[in-house]
């Protein structure tokens, strides 16, 4: 029975979230209407009524679905917080929306008569429409389906009978945690460890480890909790989740089985191999991809609109110094690749030769190398970095994909070599940038410990939002030359 209301609420999700996309669609084009892209309204019901945009519709409801699907949108997750249900709506939408723009730009040339997704209506605001109409409407009813689920749970139905193995500490918190949230739907049967109860305790044993499997034929469990240590009673877990995998119970594992503390842990299927994969960076694949499209279209634009600014500064620098106009070094980037970057040349050609003889006069604390009125640096040179203008070249980097417009900037390999702390190359673990949260709150004025902590807050609480903000906020410090040197 219980698979059976699992089924039915599934469902019903899946046509809830079809008819959000579906009125999220209608708003979209309704707003085409409204702006004047169609000439009459009856106009516009007539050209939609037709086979082939029905069929295209159905089409992509299908993919949204599956799109859901894939966000995990279609799991139970009742454990999980509430603001994770919302970060995989919006993924879920942004994916969709990218999709319905591709499939504009697909079909733009075929300029079909009556079609749907012609350019003329699938434009930026269309796609803004869209995607804010359905993360409201699927957040809505999902907020609405939860207050249902929870007013039902804490009534008593649609509970989920669960049993707990280990009856230590963890095992305690863990029950007296689902006891003290009844809308979770959660029921504690009680506890199998072949330790006695602590004294004074109150815990419902109801027997020892080996007693799992007559527990699981003769009563109503839903899941099994597996609250023992993991190293000291791996083989008895191994036997716990091989009887309940037998029997089709749900199995719950705590995830901190090595006790990191920023690492978050992915299950993943490798051949017939089942793999738990730890990673700090935050993030997700779309939105990875997103970021690194910004990348290129804002990089790209940037190198024409600022070419001739280009051209004037390679001819500044040539009537300033005989040398090259660029200047490139290697620098470590991402998990410790090397890379060259590129720069206007800022200093005396020969410069890099000359830097052991002044490391007496370095001002920087920690691995960097600062020298404010650097002896080598040109006339002009010393305007060009004051500016921050020696670095546009390293848009050509950003293109390339050795680096992103924002990031932890990328460390020569003299200043990798000398970091004193393991926890400073952490920073290592992401694609270096142009600028980050230390060029934004105050670049070389910073001291080198609050630099690396900035690069570390940013990994931690990255999104593309952050990334939005650090842009802007480089703009005024770069146009200001705050802590330039």
């Amino acid at each position: 029975m219980h698979r059976l209301r699992r089924r039915f609420l599934l469902q019903g999700l899946i046509a809830l979230d079809a008819l959000a996309i579906a009125v999220s669609l209608l708003f979209g084009l309704f707003l085409a209407v409204a702006g004047g892209r169609y000439a009459a309204f009856r106009d516009f019901l007539l050209a939609r009524a037709s086979l082939p945009n029905a069929a295209l519709i159905g089409a992509f409801l299908l993919v949204s679905q599956r799109i859901f699907d894939y966000c995990g949108l279609y799991r139970s997750r009742r454990l999980a917080a509430r603001r994770e249900l919302y970060h995989r709506i919006v993924r879920a939408v942004s994916i969709t929306t990218l999709l319905l723009g591709v499939i504009g730009a697909a079909t733009a040339r075929e300029r079909v008569p009556g079609a749907v997704f012609r350019v003329e209506v699938l434009d930026l605001p269309f796609l803004a429409a869209f995607w804010s109409a359905a993360v409201a409407t699927v957040a809505a009813q999902r907020a609405g389906v939860h207050r249902v689920l929870e007013g039902l749970r804490r009534r008593g139905r649609n509970l989920r009978h669960v049993l707990i193995v280990g009856n230590g500490p963890r095992g305690r918190w863990f029950a007296e945690s689902l006891e003290s949230r009844p809308e979770l739907g959660y029921r504690v049967l009680g506890f199998l460890d072949d330790a006695p109860a602590a004294p004074g305790a109150p815990c419902r044993l109801l027997g020892g480890i080996g007693d799992l499997g007559r527990l699981l034929r003769t009563g109503p469990v839903d899941e099994v909790a597996v609250m023992l240590p993991i190293k000291t009673f791996y083989s008895e877990v191994a036997r716990i989740v091989s009887i309940c995998e037998e029997q089709g119970v749900v199995v719950r594992l705590p995830a901190d089985l090595f006790n990191a503390r920023l690492a978050q842990v992915e299950s993943e299927q490798f051949e017939d191999l089942r793999v738990l994969t730890l990673f700090t960076v935050r993030g997700s694949a779309p939105a990875f991809l997103i970021k690194r499209l910004a990348d290129v279209v804002l990089s790209a634009a940037s190198v024409l609109v600022t070419a001739p600014l280009w051209a004037l500064i390679a001819v500044a620098i040539r009537l300033d110094s005989p040398g090259p106009v660029l200047f490139q070094q290697l620098r470590v980037g991402q998990n410790g690749r090397r890379f060259r970057i590129w720069k206007f040349r800022t200093m005396i050609t020969g410069a890099e030769a000359r830097q052991p003889e002044l490391e007496h006069l370095n001002e920087a604390r920690g691995a960097a190398f600062k020298i404010r009125d650097d002896p080598r640096a040109t006339r002009f040179g010393r305007w060009l970095r004051r500016t921050s203008l020696d670095e546009l070249p390293q848009l050509i980097n950003v293109l390339t994909g050795d680096m992103s417009l924002v990031g932890p900037r990328p460390l020569p390999l003299r200043d990798a070599e000398r970091l004193s702390e393991d926890w400073q190359r952490r920073r290592f673990s992401v694609r270096p940038g142009l600028t980050c949260l230390w060029q934004a709150g105050g670049r070389h004025a910073l001291a080198f410990e609050d630099w690396m902590r900035l690069d570390l807050d940013y990994i931690d609480n990255w999104s593309l939002l952050l990334d939005l903000k650090i842009l802007l906020r480089t703009v005024p410090a770069v146009w200001t030359g705050v802590g330039a040197s």
